[in-house]
């Protein structure tokens, strides 16, 4: 501490910093310096606490901090008054923030619009309304950072008077810019200030000195007095060290590797900085390999909020609300295990919401929504699919609560008012967080929601009388939920460092480790100003002596700061760069490493990287035992593993025990555990009391799959276009139009005995459109009613399909006729086979009886070539069944011995049967299928009862969608499948030979 005067006084110091990190060390270098540990007479501040105080001095009252969203907004109504930048910002949104970003340069830097030119006239004319409007937001005591600092500059002698400082320091900073200048200016003023440019004797540091724009004059200081690397001379051995992992990630690990090392020989992990350029690159491997390495650690790097899933939500809240209820953020606020549902059981809801999304064409609002509840029933037993009683209406009570909320969000008049009522939404949406982290992240997002008012006084000082839209009120809500930082990790804990380049400025270490060194990292690539370009930047610096940022100096600072780095550094030199970025694409290294800074001239490291990868030595905690499992080829070293295991990692013992005893079967190729082959536990496995005809055919194909579809209900995510049938959909309406049609055709007495052909087509054609239209009921509504052109040309393409049809069909029922018909009716029957009591039921599409006595079963195929669905070689091998079941069937409930099967195709393009494939009939007999089935019934009811799913290849594999959870590809176990007594009669089936 310094004492003055006779009388002992102590001297009051302040010294500023240009970040946190340096403040901290300016504190601890004073602590160490002053005498029993106490420090007295010293104030440490960054340049904003500076202002701040200097700010209050003033005794100017302030109200509200305009943040960068709100200054934009400014911009943005200030531009709208120019005729070609106000159409530029309406067809390019985009480049309101570089717009933004070139005037807040200018007036940081206190350049004038005066002396903008007369080619730069639109640019002026923005600039000075843009300086109206802050001085009236100024006047109701509103500042922006910029302003604040403006402010600060008149309370600085006050500030400094009146707390007696007798002398100020500055330190970490390699130049000052702007605003932030001048207040340092206006603290030199009044007090002795020394300014510590940290510098390693570069040319662009002296020049900065040179064209200085203050009075006072910063001192050139080295931060380490012994740097590892030394300016001049050789590098030393031992001293840099210059790698290339394969990965990203490969080099993160690398360098954990290399702390683990430095902390075996006592380096305390305070000692240890790795820096980055920017650590945003770098973000999701360092969280995770320090982590798994167990390494303490402090870092700048921020994440976003909504990173967090209890932020998340406000965001897909805003968009749900917003959005007008489209189905991805809506499904996302469903999910949430927080959500006030009218229902105890809530955690099905998004379960049953995304089912009604993707099978009623839900894309947007309570009308889609509406219309799919009303559906609901319907469309759950079409798919064959049980909910628990009272899950629409469960659903549809709490869409009703969020599209309550939607309408009053969307009625905001006022950004303020946004918020606000975002925050009631939450409220009636939501249980209250439980939880510390939670209810914290809850309290921030709720301060940034109600910092919208910014916008409000944005859009007042600027005049605009336009009303808010939706859309605007959701981008402002975007942003500043998106705008959300935090730092978990920026509390000093005594750990490494993990900063990234410009935090680190100042900052000295014992061993040091750059990463990310690759090209357009680090230098960093900078972009041409698209309304201030470098020259006529430079040209203002140059004519106003202001320091205007320009694209000159980058390379140079970029440069100097890579130099700086490196001076920094006491013991040793980590130098490192992914030789491949996270998608494989090769890496250049960055051209700085050619002609390394601060070390001797034409010093060039790259020829000397070493392509380091992942090493065996300092494993991270598991990554041995994983290695080890990959390399088990004996008995005894699994023995040896499970040991190892037991005495350092404890917790992982039961899945490293699982996962040998895996590796033990399943690369047994005679082996007879099929439990990772298909061989569930019967009691496990869900069965339904009846089966229906598709879910037995679907087991004659592949086991497997029936099992992942029928018994698992998993099933390939698809939404149905918005503006199309899917085939499933339109074979359902057609379905459905021809039942209705038959329907009515038998009840007029079309059908009768003796009826013509010729006079039941033109009744037919008659009662088609009403047929079409009662097929459409269960139709998406979305499609009906926004889409009319695309719903009319379906319905005529429909219509087209359900004639050409009918004249076909109705030539071979007549003149004999009908005496019996029966459309979409449910039948149950069962059988008897070897395991036991097998029962169906299922609804055939139509049954009739002919004048004749003949009963046909008629199923409605949609393509043209239905040969395939009768053939008995099919039925034989277990592929074709649903319709072979069907038959058996309807002999088994209507006690008929003559009953006959038949594929009616129903062709949506009836123009393209270029080889009138559908006039060829399709038919099978009650005696063949008698012949072929029964014993394929026995093999499958014998799989089902013992719950076995082998997998088996075929041309069913083509069109799977369960393909990457099958073991085919895995010999071992194709061959222990294959070769099971267990499946050997489901094989044998499929060794009946085509015909």
């Amino acid at each position: 501490m310094s004492m003055g005067g006779e009388s002992g006084a102590i001297q009051r110091v302040l010294e500023i910093a240009s970040s946190t990190r340096v403040l901290r060390e300016r504190r601890l270098a004073a602590l160490r310096a002053s005498p029993d540990g106490v420090l007295l007479g010293r104030h440490f501040l960054n340049l904003r606490g500076v202002a701040e105080h200097c700010a209050a001095e003033t005794g100017v009252g302030i109200s509200n901090l305009l943040d960068q969203n709100g200054f934009e907004r400014i911009v943005r109504h200030c531009a709208s008054a120019s005729r070609s930048l106000g159409r530029l910002l309406d067809s390019r949104p985009g480049l309101a923030g570089a717009l933004s970003a070139s005037l807040r340069d200018l007036y940081d830097a206190g350049v004038g619009p005066e002396q903008l030119t007369s080619e730069q006239r639109e640019i002026r004319q923005v600039y000075e309304a843009m300086l109206a409007t802050l001085a009236r937001l100024q006047n109701d005591g509103i500042y922006e950072r910029v302003g604040l600092f403006q402010l600060a500059c008149r309370g600085a002698a006050d500030w400094i008077r009146r707390l007696g400082i007798a002398g100020v320091e500055v330190h970490g900073a390699t130049e000052l810019v702007g605003s932030a200048g001048d207040l340092v200016e206006a603290l030199a003023k009044e007090v002795p200030l020394r300014m510590f440019q940290a510098d390693w004797a570069n040319a662009y540091a002296e020049e900065l000195r040179e064209n200085w724009p203050w009075q006072f004059s910063p001192e050139s200081v080295e931060i380490v007095e012994t740097p590892a690397l030394s300016r001049d001379g050789e590098i030393p051995d031992g001293v840099l060290q210059v790698s290339a992992p394969p990965s990203p990630r490969e080099e993160i690990e690398a360098v954990a590797r290399a702390i683990l090392r430095l902390f075996e020989t006592g380096t305390q992990p305070g000692q240890i900085c790795v820096v980055a350029r920017s650590l945003e690159t770098h973000a999701a491997w360092i969280e995770s390999v320090f982590a798994e390495f167990d390494i303490p650690y402090t870092s700048s790097l921020s994440e976003p909020f909504v990173r967090h899933p209890e932020a998340r939500r406000w965001l897909d809240l805003a968009e749900a609300l917003l959005g007008g209820l489209e189905t991805a953020p809506t499904l996302r606020v469903l999910i949430s295990t927080r959500l006030v549902a009218t229902r105890e059981d809530a955690s099905r809801l998004p379960i049953v919401a995304d089912f009604l999304a993707r099978h009623a064409g839900v894309v947007r609002g309570m009308v889609d929504w509406r219309a799919g509840l009303d559906q609901a029933a319907q469309i759950a037993k079409a798919e064959r699919v049980d909910f628990e009683p009272g899950d629409f209406e469960a659903l549809g009570s709490t869409l009703e609560v969020i599209a309550d909320s939607a309408a009053s969000l969307v009625a905001s008049k006022s950004f303020a008012e946004c918020g606000i009522r975002l925050m009631n939404a939450m409220d009636a949406l939501f249980d209250p967080p439980e939880d510390e982290e939670t209810r914290q992240i809850d309290a921030d997002v709720r301060g940034a929601l109600a910092g919208m008012a910014g916008l409000d006084y944005a859009d007042q000082a600027a005049e605009s009388g336009n009303h808010i839209t939706r859309d605007e009120l959701l981008e402002a809500l975007e942003q500043v939920l998106r705008s959300l930082k935090r730092s978990p990790r920026e509390a000093d804990c005594g750990g490494v460092r993990v900063l990234d380049a410009l935090q680190a400025r100042g900052v000295p270490c014992d061993h040091l480790m750059i990463v990310g060194l690759a090209h357009g990292n680090w230098p960093r690539e900078h972009r041409e100003d698209p309304f201030l370009p470098g020259a006529a930047r430079e040209a203002l610096r140059q004519k106003t002596g202001r320091p205007v940022p320009t694209a000159k100096r980058a390379d140079a600072e970029e440069r100097f700061l890579l130099g700086l780095m490196l001076s920094q550094a006491r013991m040793s030199v980590r130098l490192s760069w992914a030789s491949e970025d996270s998608s494989g694409r090769p890496v250049a290294p960055s051209s700085l490493l050619r002609s390394l800074p601060f070390v001797g001239p034409r010093t060039s490291v790259v020829e000397h990287a070493e392509a380091e990868g992942n090493s065996d030595d300092l494993l991270a905690r598991g990554s041995g035992l994983v290695r080890g499992i990959a390399r088990i080829s004996t008995e005894n070293s699994s023995q040896l593993l499970l040991d190892l295991t037991r005495e350092f990692a404890t917790e992982l013992v039961p899945p490293v025990r699982a996962g040998l005893a895996q590796i033990a079967a399943v690369e047994q190729s005679d082996g007879e555990d099929l439990s990772y082959d298909g061989a569930m536990d019967p009691d496990a496995v869900r069965r339904p009391e009846r089966f229906s005809p598709s879910h037995v055919e679907m087991l004659g194909r592949c086991p497997l799959s029936a099992f992942f579809s029928r018994s698992l209900r998993v099933h390939e995510v698809q939404s149905p276009p918005p503006d199309a049938l899917e085939k499933r959909e339109r074979g359902s309406f057609l379905h459905r139009a021809l039942a209705c049609l038959y329907q009515r055709l038998f009840d007029t007495g079309a059908l009768a005995p003796g009826e013509s052909p010729e006079r039941a087509l033109e009744r037919a054609r008659e009662l088609l459109p009403e047929a079409i239209e009662t097929g459409a009921e269960e139709l998406r509504k979305r499609l009906r009613e926004r889409h009319p052109r695309v719903w009319t040309s379906l319905k005529t393409r429909l219509m087209e399909a359900a004639d050409d049809f009918c004249q076909r069909d109705l030539s071979t029922l007549l003149p004999d006729g009908l005496t019996e018909l029966a459309v979409e009716q449910e039948i149950r029957f069962g059988f008897d086979t070897a395991a036991g009591r097998f029962d169906l039921r299922g609804t055939p599409d139509r049954v009739l009886t002919l004048n004749s006595g003949e009963t046909r079963m008629g199923d409605y195929k949609s393509n043209s070539n239905v040969a395939s669905y009768v053939r008995r070689p099919g039925m034989a091998r277990g592929e074709v069944l649903q319709l072979p079941l069907y038959v058996l069937g309807t002999a088994q409930v209507k006690e008929k011995e003559t009953v006959s099967g038949e594929a009616l195709p129903v062709e949506p393009w009836p123009l393209r049967d270029r080889n009138n494939q559908r006039a060829k009939r399709a038919s099978l007999s009650l005696s063949d299928v008698e012949e072929c089935v029964p014993r394929v019934l026995d093999v499958l009811a014998t799989l089902q009862r013992d719950a076995l799913f082998p997998f088996r290849r075929g041309l069913q594999c083509e069109f799977c969608a369960y393909e990457v959870a099958c073991r085919k590809n895995h010999s071992p176990s194709e061959q222990r499948v294959t070769g099971a007594t267990a499946f050997r009669d489901y094989f044998a089936l499929h060794g009946v030979q085509d015909e």
